[in-house]
């Protein structure tokens, strides 16, 4: 199931829930609507995943890049914790802990 942000009732989410998180409605500027859902996503927790599906490769390394220079520290996003360690570890790393990207092997 795909949702988007913000969502009616955070807490009735469940890790099944995807977030496309360029859709999120909280400002038309597009770098304080990605810094906004962030910290929305902290704020209650968010376990699930984002939909990367539909990305096009420019938009997966807009988000990446924001993810990675972001102010807010206590955030942790499993996709995009491991698509910084997929760069960072050995092939051998990468395979022994399941370690997967939001890019492609191509990308």
């Amino acid at each position: 199931m795909e949702s988007f942000l913000p969502f009616d009732n955070p807490f009735d989410l469940d890790e099944h829930i995807t977030v496309d998180i360029l859709k999120s409605k909280f400002s038309e500027d597009i770098d304080e609507n990605l810094e906004t859902s962030f910290i929305y996503l902290r704020n209650i927790d968010y376990t699930g995943q984002l939909s990367f599906s539909e990305y096009s490769y420019d938009q997966k390394c807009y988000v990446f890049k924001k993810y990675i220079t972001r102010t807010i520290q206590e955030l942790s996003i499993r996709q995009l914790d491991d698509t910084l360690l997929s760069f960072l570890g050995s092939d051998e790393l990468v395979a022994k802990y399941k370690i997967t990207s939001i890019f492609t092997s191509d990308e």
